[in-house]
């Protein structure tokens, strides 16, 4: 029997559809070249009025996975540090990266084209395997990369550590995604285990 130990989890929900306005600002901001796609040049998207609904919304998402993860004895909360937004035309993609300096990392949906927009992340366990080989079907133990597929509205969280990036779109429909990271503050750990912390 196989069981599965050490696994990664990765949390994908359907939380809420952008609002008429905020479509209507997010197609209004100006926006700054990345690699392969487009950023927004604010970088604490959430922090404006018009989706104080929906980082409200996206936080207790947030809390819910690192309870249910990390289950903390101490008095540890984890907040939004930055958040942004990203858009990508057809035949863009968002290069493989990871996000430092955040302890918890998410990606919420504005826009997408259901069926098609995916977000791939990579698996780092991979290394544990040093062989490579043709298979039948991928499995979740095994393989280099796992494509989520997303619809509008939904909301993925991750560990910031995770490489993961956007294929090449195909969609002639512009995806947009909402990227944010996150830290906690309070007492981690504990005095007598030699690793206490106090982030404040």
């Amino acid at each position: 029997m196989i069981t599965s130990h050490f696994s990664v989890p990765i949390y994908q929900k359907h939380i809420l559809d952008a609002s008429g306005e905020q479509i209507n600002y997010i197609n209004n901001l100006p926006q700054k070249p990345n690699q392969g796609n487009y950023r927004s040049y604010n970088t604490y998207i959430l922090e404006e009025e018009i989706f104080s609904n929906t980082k409200q919304v996206i936080l207790e998402h947030v809390k819910n996975y690192f309870e249910d993860v990390f289950s903390p004895v101490n008095d540890v909360e984890i907040y939004i540090t930055q958040s942004w937004l990203n858009w990508t035309s057809q035949k863009g993609f968002h290069h493989t990266h990871m996000h430092p300096n955040s302890f918890i990392s998410g990606v919420y949906y504005p826009m997408v084209t259901e069926g098609e927009d995916v977000i791939s992340i990579l698996n780092p366990n991979n290394k544990l395997y040093p062989l490579e080989f043709t298979q039948r079907e991928y499995k979740t133990y095994s393989s280099g990369s796992w494509n989520f597929g997303v619809k509008t509205g939904d909301l993925i969280l991750f560990p910031s550590s995770l490489f993961h990036k956007v294929p090449p779109v195909n969609s002639d429909k512009t995806r947009v995604s909402l990227a944010f990271n996150t830290f906690v503050r309070g007492d981690l750990m504990n005095p007598d285990n030699l690793s206490a912390l106090d982030l404040q």
